[in-house]
């Protein structure tokens, strides 16, 4: 499984555009994806929803112009509908790929496993584009209080508690003691802390972006990236930076 997911993570890398068919290399994306039984996300191309949910499907197979989708429960169902068009998302540790693609309909499908598995049908997107990873970003500030966050998920037995080091438009670096194998780059987690006003109480299904060792130091820091930016960000980040200038000056 190491191996698989390695060469899931070097195709990504490997994606080009230009005079390369990028049509071929998206195929190998996702037969690795598959291979790795990766995850991806999907968001509405266009919506009315000022947030528009973020729904996390399982890739279950490929073909020549289309993949199948492992049919998410609950009220993500509701969002997915034929003819509509979405923005997928694969992630490696370098970056994110994103694509658009059409939702081709309901179908039915046998895994490996011989389970009946209700899923949808994309099509394959003509391009992926390469999007620099949240870490990168400007606009990212340390946060002198260190907040408490709160990281669970499904594979975990128990929630993982850390503190956030610095922040940004669209994610947030947490440190967590002894959370060594805890996560892997891609996860979907749940995160959950609490920033000054007029942020307030934060509450999203995130994506691990990069997980870096701390040196002489039993933690990691873990990068996370938000489904969407932070409401009221900018106007907390020139608080913020008119703090700092009014410290500084004193």
């Amino acid at each position: 499984m190491v191996i698989i997911v390695a060469t899931f993570l070097a195709t990504l890398r490997g994606l080009f555009s230009g005079d390369r068919s990028p049509s071929a290399d998206v195929v190998r994306v996702f037969q690795s994806g598959l291979q790795a039984r990766a995850k991806l996300d999907l968001v509405p191309a266009k919506s009315l929803l000022a947030n528009p949910p973020v729904i996390v499907l399982s890739l279950e197979s490929i073909g020549p112009h289309h993949f199948v989708v492992s049919q998410p429960s609950g009220e993500a169902a509701r969002h997915l509908s034929k003819g509509r068009r979405y923005v997928l998302t694969f992630f490696d540790e370098e970056s994110r790929l994103v694509g658009e693609t059409e939702c081709l309909g309901r179908t039915q499908y046998v895994n490996d496993r011989d389970q009946l598995l209700h899923t949808f049908r994309f099509s394959l997107p003509r391009v992926l584009q390469r999007q620099e990873p949240n870490r990168r970003q400007e606009g990212r500030f340390v946060l002198e209080s260190k907040p408490e966050v709160v990281l669970s998920a499904f594979e975990l037995k128990t929630p993982i508690y850390g503190e956030a080091v610095d922040v940004s438009r669209r994610g947030v670096q947490v440190r967590c003691q002894n959370a060594q194998n805890k996560f892997q780059v891609g996860q979907t987690v749940m995160l959950k802390m609490e920033l000054p006003a007029p942020i307030g109480p934060v509450a999203e299904q995130a994506r691990i972006m990069h997980i870096d060792a701390v040196s002489s130091h039993p933690a990691v820091l873990v990068g996370v990236a938000f489904p969407r930016p932070l409401a009221n960000f900018d106007e907390w980040a020139q608080m913020a930076a008119s703090q700092a200038a009014l410290r500084q000056a004193g």
